[in-house]
Protein backbone atom coordinates (compact mmCIF):
# COMPACT_ATOMS: atom_id res chain seq x y z
CA UNK A 1 0.00 0.00 0.00
CA UNK A 2 2.87 2.42 0.71
CA UNK A 3 4.15 2.31 -2.48
CA UNK A 4 0.85 2.99 -4.04
CA UNK A 5 1.05 6.46 -6.04
CA UNK A 6 -2.01 7.55 -4.96
CA UNK A 7 -1.80 6.26 -1.17
CA UNK A 8 -1.26 9.67 1.05
CA UNK A 9 0.03 8.25 4.04
CA UNK A 10 3.65 8.37 5.40
CA UNK A 11 5.58 6.56 3.38
CA UNK A 12 7.90 4.46 5.73
CA UNK A 13 7.12 1.46 7.64
CA UNK A 14 5.19 2.15 11.15
CA UNK A 15 7.05 2.99 14.14
CA UNK A 16 7.96 0.56 16.80
CA UNK A 17 9.51 0.48 20.41
CA UNK A 18 11.31 3.63 21.93
CA UNK A 19 10.94 5.57 17.91
CA UNK A 20 7.59 5.52 18.65
CA UNK A 21 6.74 6.40 22.25
CA UNK A 22 9.72 9.18 21.36
CA UNK A 23 7.62 10.29 18.23
CA UNK A 24 4.50 10.94 20.86
CA UNK A 25 6.19 12.16 23.04
CA UNK A 26 7.24 14.79 21.17
CA UNK A 27 4.09 15.31 19.59
CA UNK A 28 2.83 15.99 23.19
CA UNK A 29 5.14 18.26 24.32
CA UNK A 30 4.63 20.22 20.65
CA UNK A 31 0.56 20.09 21.18
CA UNK A 32 1.32 21.71 24.81
CA UNK A 33 3.84 24.43 23.35
CA UNK A 34 1.44 25.51 20.49
CA UNK A 35 -1.97 24.89 22.51
CA UNK A 36 -1.30 25.33 26.17
CA UNK A 37 -5.15 24.22 27.21
CA UNK A 38 -6.04 22.14 24.20
CA UNK A 39 -7.37 18.64 24.85
CA UNK A 40 -5.48 15.88 23.67
CA UNK A 41 -7.90 12.68 21.95
CA UNK A 42 -6.54 9.58 21.43
CA UNK A 43 -8.15 8.07 18.62
CA UNK A 44 -8.31 4.29 17.57
CA UNK A 45 -4.72 2.89 19.12
CA UNK A 46 -4.49 -0.36 19.12
CA UNK A 47 -4.97 -1.14 22.86
CA UNK A 48 -1.78 -1.60 24.26
CA UNK A 49 -0.40 1.10 23.04
CA UNK A 50 -4.10 3.04 23.74
CA UNK A 51 -3.69 2.06 27.47
CA UNK A 52 0.09 2.98 28.35
CA UNK A 53 -0.35 6.14 26.23
CA UNK A 54 -3.54 7.23 28.13
CA UNK A 55 -2.23 6.11 31.29
CA UNK A 56 0.98 8.29 30.77
CA UNK A 57 -0.15 11.57 29.33
CA UNK A 58 -3.16 11.52 31.78
CA UNK A 59 -2.26 13.62 34.18
CA UNK A 60 0.50 16.03 31.72
CA UNK A 61 -2.47 17.26 30.06
CA UNK A 62 -6.40 16.88 29.59
CA UNK A 63 -6.91 13.66 27.38
CA UNK A 64 -9.48 11.53 26.41
CA UNK A 65 -9.72 7.68 24.86
CA UNK A 66 -12.81 7.33 23.54
CA UNK A 67 -12.53 3.67 23.13
CA UNK A 68 -11.57 3.03 26.86
CA UNK A 69 -13.63 6.14 28.57
CA UNK A 70 -16.11 6.78 26.12
CA UNK A 71 -17.54 2.84 25.78
CA UNK A 72 -16.73 2.96 29.56
CA UNK A 73 -19.18 6.16 30.69
CA UNK A 74 -21.94 4.56 28.63
CA UNK A 75 -21.66 1.47 29.29
CA UNK A 76 -21.33 2.17 33.09
CA UNK A 77 -23.99 4.58 33.08
CA UNK A 78 -26.57 1.82 31.72
CA UNK A 79 -25.60 -0.55 34.52
CA UNK A 80 -26.00 2.38 37.15
CA UNK A 81 -29.71 3.66 35.47
CA UNK A 82 -30.33 -0.67 35.47
CA UNK A 83 -29.11 -0.45 39.05
CA UNK A 84 -31.19 2.60 40.54
CA UNK A 85 -34.34 1.44 38.66
CA UNK A 86 -34.20 -1.95 41.48
CA UNK A 87 -32.82 -0.49 43.94
CA UNK A 88 -29.22 -2.34 44.34
CA UNK A 89 -25.76 -1.04 44.30
CA UNK A 90 -22.48 -1.96 41.95
CA UNK A 91 -20.57 -3.43 44.62
CA UNK A 92 -23.26 -6.41 45.37
CA UNK A 93 -23.26 -7.19 41.61
CA UNK A 94 -20.56 -9.59 40.11
CA UNK A 95 -19.92 -8.55 36.37
CA UNK A 96 -18.42 -11.06 33.55
CA UNK A 97 -16.70 -8.59 30.65
CA UNK A 98 -17.01 -10.69 27.52
CA UNK A 99 -13.93 -8.75 25.42
CA UNK A 100 -10.78 -7.77 27.41
CA UNK A 101 -9.52 -5.36 24.80
CA UNK A 102 -9.45 -1.34 25.29
CA UNK A 103 -12.70 -0.83 25.76
CA UNK A 104 -13.16 -3.73 28.14
CA UNK A 105 -10.56 -2.66 30.46
CA UNK A 106 -11.98 0.74 30.09
CA UNK A 107 -15.37 -0.69 31.48
CA UNK A 108 -13.57 -2.75 34.24
CA UNK A 109 -11.63 -0.27 35.46
CA UNK A 110 -14.25 2.37 36.13
CA UNK A 111 -16.69 -0.27 37.22
CA UNK A 112 -14.02 -1.16 39.97
CA UNK A 113 -13.61 2.53 40.61
CA UNK A 114 -17.21 2.91 41.35
CA UNK A 115 -17.15 -0.04 43.85
CA UNK A 116 -14.50 1.35 45.69
CA UNK A 117 -16.15 4.35 46.26
CA UNK A 118 -19.03 2.63 47.55
CA UNK A 119 -16.75 1.11 50.37
CA UNK A 120 -15.59 -2.53 48.56
CA UNK A 121 -11.97 -3.71 49.81
CA UNK A 122 -9.56 -4.44 46.96
CA UNK A 123 -9.93 -8.01 47.16
CA UNK A 124 -14.17 -7.27 46.98
CA UNK A 125 -13.28 -4.61 44.04
CA UNK A 126 -10.95 -7.19 41.83
CA UNK A 127 -13.46 -9.97 42.20
CA UNK A 128 -16.05 -7.76 41.35
CA UNK A 129 -15.52 -8.06 37.59
CA UNK A 130 -14.35 -11.12 35.55
CA UNK A 131 -13.31 -10.73 31.76
CA UNK A 132 -13.28 -13.40 29.38
CA UNK A 133 -11.31 -13.22 26.10
CA UNK A 134 -12.55 -14.79 22.64
CA UNK A 135 -10.62 -18.02 24.20
CA UNK A 136 -12.90 -18.01 27.03
CA UNK A 137 -9.96 -17.60 29.35
CA UNK A 138 -9.90 -15.40 32.51
CA UNK A 139 -8.79 -12.29 33.18
CA UNK A 140 -6.65 -10.26 31.25
CA UNK A 141 -6.27 -6.17 31.97
CA UNK A 142 -8.11 -5.15 35.32
CA UNK A 143 -8.59 -8.38 37.17
CA UNK A 144 -5.34 -10.80 36.93
CA UNK A 145 -5.73 -14.60 37.99
CA UNK A 146 -2.65 -15.17 39.57
CA UNK A 147 -2.47 -18.78 40.28
CA UNK A 148 -3.63 -21.79 38.15
CA UNK A 149 -6.52 -22.79 40.58
CA UNK A 150 -8.12 -19.78 40.43
CA UNK A 151 -8.33 -19.81 36.78
CA UNK A 152 -9.87 -23.19 36.71
CA UNK A 153 -12.32 -21.98 39.26
CA UNK A 154 -12.89 -18.96 36.95
CA UNK A 155 -13.42 -21.12 34.14
CA UNK A 156 -15.95 -22.99 35.89
CA UNK A 157 -18.15 -20.47 36.92
CA UNK A 158 -18.07 -19.54 33.38
CA UNK A 159 -19.22 -22.68 31.95
CA UNK A 160 -21.94 -22.80 34.49
CA UNK A 161 -22.91 -19.23 33.80
CA UNK A 162 -22.24 -20.52 29.61
CA UNK A 163 -24.53 -23.24 30.37
CA UNK A 164 -27.89 -21.54 32.27
CA UNK A 165 -27.31 -18.90 29.50
CA UNK A 166 -28.10 -21.05 26.98
CA UNK A 167 -30.84 -23.07 28.70
CA UNK A 168 -32.59 -19.60 29.31
CA UNK A 169 -32.11 -18.45 25.90
CA UNK A 170 -33.87 -22.25 24.77
CA UNK A 171 -37.28 -21.43 23.26
CA UNK A 172 -40.00 -22.40 25.32
CA UNK A 173 -44.13 -22.70 25.38
CA UNK A 174 -44.30 -19.39 26.17
CA UNK A 175 -48.66 -19.23 26.44
CA UNK A 176 -50.21 -17.09 29.23
CA UNK A 177 -50.89 -19.74 32.23
CA UNK A 178 -54.52 -19.44 31.59
CA UNK A 179 -54.84 -20.90 28.34
CA UNK A 180 -52.09 -23.77 29.45
CA UNK A 181 -55.04 -26.23 29.95
CA UNK A 182 -57.40 -24.83 27.39
CA UNK A 183 -58.25 -27.76 24.69
CA UNK A 184 -59.34 -24.63 22.41
CA UNK A 185 -55.70 -22.54 23.61
CA UNK A 186 -54.85 -21.47 19.99
CA UNK A 187 -58.22 -20.10 19.30
CA UNK A 188 -58.82 -18.51 22.74
CA UNK A 189 -54.72 -17.21 23.00
CA UNK A 190 -55.99 -13.41 21.87
CA UNK A 191 -58.40 -13.36 24.38
CA UNK A 192 -56.12 -14.29 27.03
CA UNK A 193 -53.14 -11.49 25.80
CA UNK A 194 -55.93 -8.54 25.63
Amino acid sequence: MRHDPLYVGYPERRLRGDAYYDFVEAFVDGVKQVYPDALMQWEDFKQHNAIRLLDQYRHRLPCFNDDIQGTAAVVTAGILAALEHRGEKLSAQRLVLLGSGAAGIGIARLVQSIIRTEGATEEETRHAVTMLDSQVSSSRGATRCRRQASLRADHQRTERLRFRTERSLRPRDRRPPCCADDPDRDQRQARCLQ
